[in-house]
């Protein structure tokens, strides 16, 4: 089955956590509104923050291969390139 409605309690909290994660990354992205290197760093630290939440969930769910870890690296990598590509104008 596709989907699992029967979510435990420490899943909801990750992805709770990630959906802070998130919020502060944007919160923080439009503080510092103009300034481009303060921008840039919270963009790679949120590229990071995703890359270890996608690791450490995986290994709580009991389903974390080296593959997730370089999967949710790509993903978060592609992120910053284009989110960086976007405040620099390049």
């Amino acid at each position: 089955m596709f989907f699992n409605h029967k979510k435990t309690t420490k899943t909801k909290i990750d992805y709770l956590f990630l959906a802070v994660g998130f919020l502060a990354t944007f919160i923080f992205y439009f503080i510092f509104n103009g300034q481009q290197i303060m921008q840039a760093g919270i963009i790679i630290c949120a590229g990071l923050f995703y890359t270890l939440w996608g690791s450490l969930h995986h290994q709580r769910e009991g389903d974390f291969h080296p593959k997730i870890a370089m999967e949710y690296f790509l993903m978060a990598s592609l992120a910053v390139v284009l989110l960086l590509s976007i405040i620099f104008r390049i």
